[in-house]
């Protein structure tokens, strides 16, 4: 069964940018993607968006929040 996952952008000045809906097979994937995400915008405009974070929700569920530096941190825990 497929999932419907929120993903949403909050700068660094805490305004919220809404990217969207997608069909996911469950929470690891979803989060997968919220990676992925932020692979995509660094590589166009990194400094632009230095202290934002992706966060995934599934209904009313918080799922993740991964922050643009989760490649560069200390394999922080990046789960709600």
């Amino acid at each position: 069964m497929m999932l419907s996952y929120h993903f949403a952008l909050w700068n660094n000045r805490s305004e919220k940018e809404d990217l969207g809906f997608l069909a996911m097979a469950n929470d690891d994937e979803a989060l997968a993607f919220g990676c992925d995400i932020i692979r995509l915008i660094q590589a166009e405009n990194a400094p632009a968006y230095a202290g934002s974070v992706v966060e995934i929700t599934q209904e009313d569920r918080a799922v993740g929040s991964i922050p643009f530096n989760f490649e560069t941190s200390r394999r922080q825990k990046i789960y709600a």
